[in-house]
C-alpha cells in the first residue's frame, strides 16, 4: 500500500471510531466534531499526518499491553494445565528409594604418584 492510501485508510478508521463513539454517547457536539474532523483530515495533509501518527501510537500502546496479556493467558490456560496433567499421570515408579549408587573402589597410592 502506498503511504497516501494508508493515511486515507486511517481517516476511514477514525470515522468509524467517531461513529462508534456517537453510537454509545449520542450528542450533537460529537457528531459536529466528527464531521469537521473528517473533512479536515480529507482535505488537509498535516491533519492526515497527525491522524496517522495517532493511530500508530495507539497500535504501539495496544501491542505493549496486549502481547503480555495474551501470552500470559495462553500460558495459564494451556501450558500450566497440560504440565500439571503430565506430571500427574506420567510419573515413573522407581524400584529403589534413592539415586545414590554405592561404589566399591579402592585407590592405590601408586596411581597418584605417576599420573601419565
Amino acid at each position: 500500500m502506498s503511504n497516501q492510501r494508508i493515511r486515507y485508510r486511517d481517516v476511514v478508521i477514525s470515522g468509524l471510531a467517531l461513529l462508534l463513539l456517537y453510537y454509545f454517547l449520542p450528542g450533537y457536539a460529537i457528531l459536529c466534531f466528527g464531521l469537521v474532523y473528517l473533512v479536515l483530515c480529507l482535505y488537509v495533509e498535516p491533519m492526515r499526518e497527525l491522524n496517522h501518527a495517532f493511530w500508530l501510537a495507539v497500535t504501539r500502546v495496544m501491542q505493549r499491553v496486549m502481547n503480555p496479556l495474551l501470552f500470559g493467558a495462553i500460558f495459564l490456560v494451556v501450558l500450566v494445565p497440560v504440565g500439571f496433567l503430565y506430571r500427574l499421570f506420567k510419573r515413573k515408579k522407581s524400584a529403589i528409594k534413592s539415586n545414590f549408587v554405592v561404589v566399591e573402589q579402592r585407590n592405590d597410592p601408586e596411581l597418584f604418584e605417576v599420573s601419565w
